[in-house]
């Protein structure tokens, strides 16, 4: 258990310092956004590979409807809590380069390495899903977006622990990461407050449901 701690650490310093490096080199747009945390990803899931004892991990079980419902939760808890668009969405952007970035790419490679290889690397608990929250919010390297990021860590930990696997926690994400998306063509300049309680709503609902099973 000692080594798998140590291991996870390890881990977290070689991914905030390869996403560093190739964040900086690499110029974002929507086609790379998700670049740099990919290739941070990649290097440390090969590493855990070489390592020998872990693998990514497993899909397991798939709960579609109740992650999506918690992707809505996040996108109205990150309306109240954030900034409404990120940077690189404010100016003109090519979306089918960004929906492959932030919907396929980036919320795959991260919850392969957060709710995959970190969240099994501390102990597959409650305080692996507090600890690999922290790493999450701390590797968007945004200290107005930290408690978002925080808390948004902690509802996909907990999905990824529901149902053994991160499939469904991918689902979750990436309904979020869609939804700001088209906040860009769909809401503009306000979200409606009835879309914002709708999604509190359905996400209260998903919570539910895999509280329940």
């Amino acid at each position: 258990m000692k080594s798998d701690l140590s291991s996870a650490f390890l881990f977290c310093g070689i991914y905030l310092g390869v996403l560093f490096i190739t964040s900086s080199l690499i110029p974002l747009n929507a086609w790379t956004a998700a670049l740099p945390g990919a290739l941070s990803t990649t290097v440390c899931l090969i590493l855990a590979a070489l390592a020998s004892r872990i693998m990514p991990a497993q899909m397991g079980s798939f709960r579609p409807l109740s992650a999506a419902f918690i992707g809505l939760f996040l996108f109205a808890a990150q309306s109240r809590m954030t900034e409404p668009l990120p940077g690189f969405l404010r100016e003109p952007v090519d979306l089918p380069g960004a929906f492959f970035s932030m919907v396929l790419l980036g919320p795959l490679c991260e919850e392969a390495f957060f709710r995959g290889l970190l969240l099994d690397r501390f102990g597959g608990n409650a305080r692996a899903v507090v600890l690999q929250a922290v790493f999450f919010a701390v590797s968007h390297f945004s200290l107005a977006g930290l408690p978002f990021a925080f808390t948004g860590g902690l509802l996909l930990g907990f999905i990824a622990i529901s149902t053994r696997g991160i499939l469904s926690a991918f689902v979750a994400h990436a309904t979020l990461n869609a939804i700001v998306i088209s906040q860009r063509i769909l809401w503009p300049e306000t979200i409606p407050l009835w879309i914002i309680a709708l999604c509190f709503a359905c996400g209260l609902f998903g919570i539910w449901r895999f509280r329940k099973t």
